[in-house]
């Protein structure tokens, strides 16, 4: 039994090895050869063909529409296709090179202006292969697939797919070519493209913006207030609260339990200072520094003298309460609540005062009798209308000197508005020593206080 190889078939690139002649530069067209039409854009930094109305007939009426093409006449004939005796004849006037392994690159000299040749096909070697008339066909489906690609990716403008470009309008400008698509010329000397087309409304994503259209959108679109509605309603915040995230992570196997331990710790820091400023502002011991430093953000012109002052009187007062104390102007308890409490921390599910039992509204849960409601008289309000509400947590915070703040939060019920608000009523706590009569007799009144007590969890805030 005998076999022939007819032909082969294979996509562009794949043309090159088999034949021989490179399907790239100027002389890509194998069958042109020599007579390649070609033009090189100067934006672009490519090599385009254009010739292809020559193997129309001589009298068709798109030779003569140059303006819808590429601003020519054609009055050439299509090239002579060449023979396998052509091949052969052209083939035997080059030198013939053996490409290896030794890493030298070898190339036949004229090539890239008068052939492309890279190197003696071994088909030739066959007895009949110079008299196929098709020797090489190409893969249509898979010419057709690239062509819809960048048809469609033009088309439905999808970045990376699309070949309309700033440096493609003006290679159409500079071929005096398609006047509608020709760009813009700005004030500055520059071009911008549709910026629009780098806009993903849904995702609110911008991407695929040159560095001049970068250049034209900061320099002539955006406003301050566009920026700054951007920063704190869009994207920034979300963005660096993710890294945020990011950061807490340490066992990549488990990112997720990094990221929750991180978030708890960040969240009782949070806690105990909210609960240690809360302090500073309701003892009447330091009523007189949140004046005092108030003053001071004030005749500092500090904008929001409010935020400053949470942000920054805890450390204030430390600072203040220390010098006078050293100068004998201030006591040791007072010196002890600037302090601030120790990092660590109490929980009571229940908790004795002046009488009464109170328990959170957790302990409550499976209970019949209930002691999670509170009251407290208000402050500055009309007829002194009283608060009503539930105990969520009781935290104590431990000073130096013995001294202790507990500290009842608390859900509040709107009357008005039947719902929770938030609100730091007075008079909701109680600082002691040791000393003092109601905590002391509060733990040992009866055998029910001690069972609460063997409840207490104790954190520690890092």
């Amino acid at each position: 039994m005998r076999a022939a190889l007819l032909w082969t078939i294979n996509d562009y690139p794949a043309y090159a090895y088999m034949s021989g002649w490179s399907t790239s530069g100027k002389l890509a067209c194998p069958y042109c050869a020599s007579n390649t039409s070609h033009r090189r854009l100067s934006h672009g930094s490519k090599t385009c063909y254009l010739g292809h109305r020559r193997f129309l007939p001589s009298d068709h009426v798109w030779r003569n529409q140059g303006s819808q093409l590429d601003n020519t006449r054609e009055r050439r004939l299509a090239p002579k296709r060449p023979f396998g005796d052509d091949v052969i004849n052209e083939l035997s006037e080059l030198r013939e090179i053996t490409h290896g392994k030794d890493g030298k690159k070898h190339t036949i000299f004229g090539f890239g202006k008068d052939h492309n040749w890279k190197k003696h096909s071994i088909f030739f070697q066959l007895p009949y292969w110079k008299t196929l008339l098709v020797r090489h066909n190409l893969d249509v489906m898979h010419i057709e697939k690239n062509v819809f690609e960048n048809v469609i990716g033009t088309m439905m403008s999808i970045d990376g797919k699309t070949k309309d470009s700033l440096n493609a309008r003006l290679d159409l400008q500079e071929m005096g070519i398609r006047q509608r698509y020709h760009p813009e010329e700005g004030d500055n000397d520059g071009y911008s493209g549709n910026l629009s087309r780098c806009v993903n409304a849904s995702e609110r994503n911008i991407s695929g913006m040159k560095t001049h259209d970068c250049h034209e959108l900061c320099a002539k679109v955006l406003r301050e207030d566009d920026l700054n509605l951007l920063d704190n309603q869009i994207m920034y915040p979300v963005e660096r609260y993710l890294h945020k995230l990011k950061t807490y992570v340490r066992n990549k196997a488990h990112p997720e339990g990094s990221i929750a331990e991180g978030v708890l710790r960040e969240m009782s820091i949070e806690l105990h200072k909210a609960a240690t400023h809360y302090v500073l502002q309701n003892c009447d011991e330091a009523l007189p520094f949140v004046q005092e430093h108030k003053n001071i953000l004030i005749q500092s012109s500090v904008d929001n003298v409010e935020e400053s002052h949470r942000l920054q009187f805890s450390n204030w007062i430390s600072k203040r309460v220390t010098e006078l104390y050293n100068d004998g102007k201030v006591s040791e308890q007072m010196l002890s609540l600037a302090r601030g409490p120790e990092r660590r921390v109490t929980y009571y599910p229940g908790y004795y005062i002046s009488g009464f039992r109170f328990h959170t509204l957790q302990r409550d849960e499976n209970k019949k009798t209930q002691n999670s409601g509170i009251m407290v008289k208000g402050e500055n309000q009309i007829d002194d209308v009283p608060w009503h509400g539930t105990l969520v947590d009781i935290v104590e915070l431990r000073y130096t000197e013995g001294n202790r703040v507990v500290l009842f939060n608390c859900d509040w019920y709107d009357t008005a508005g039947k719902g929770t608000v938030e609100t730091n009523p007075r008079n909701a706590y109680e600082m002691t020593n040791d000393e003092i009569e109601p905590y002391q007799e509060a733990e040992t009144q009866s055998q029910s206080m001690h069972a609460i007590q063997n409840d207490v969890e104790d954190n520690e805030i890092d």
